[in-house]
């Protein structure tokens, strides 16, 4: 939805656990007279579902189909004919070495590769040994690792250091 020239608060919740996690953005439009270091994104009441609010996941689910309806309907997925590829996005939860970017076999094509087999599957790397191993968020069994010295990064995709926060 268009928003006037401003600083606006994006709210994120994890809702899969009985102890949500959080997170917020800033959207600073181009020409904002307000500038988003000025901004407290914990001041913004945003209001969330409880972790298990069931019936709002299933409205919600609802809503979504309901985008394909009407004069001003999204276009609808293709049928699976005219489907080229398919992705599967498995995302998890895992424990890591420091230095390590993925567990297991990386797929993007196959669920059942990305899940691997027995012993690697992601519940078989919980264990925090003794709080040594790091809680990483997957996306196809890889994560991304933040170089130590970040000029590529800054240079290709103008992104360095200075443009994380960590709260």
């Amino acid at each position: 939805m268009d928003q006037p020239l401003g600083v606006n608060t994006l709210s994120v919740s994890q809702r899969a656990r009985n102890a949500p996690r959080f997170g917020y953005a800033l959207i600073q439009y181009k020409g904002s007279a307000v500038n988003a270091s000025t901004v407290d994104p914990k001041a913004a009441v945003i209001s969330q579902p409880a972790w298990n609010d069931n019936k709002f996941t299933l409205d919600f689910q609802n809503n979504i189909k309901g985008l394909y309806t009407g004069f001003n309907a999204i276009p609808a997925v293709p049928s699976s004919a005219k489907v080229t590829r398919t992705f599967s996005m498995l995302v998890t939860q895992e424990r890591m070495n420091a230095m390590a970017s993925f567990q297991a076999q990386p797929s993007v094509d196959n669920l059942t590769v990305a899940v691997g087999p027995v012993g690697s599957k992601p519940q078989d790397f919980c264990d925090s040994d003794g709080n040594t191993k790091p809680l990483r968020c997957l996306f196809g069994r890889r994560t991304w690792n933040f170089p130590a010295t970040p000029v590529l990064s800054k240079l290709y995709v103008d992104i360095g250091a200075d443009d994380f926060t960590e709260e």
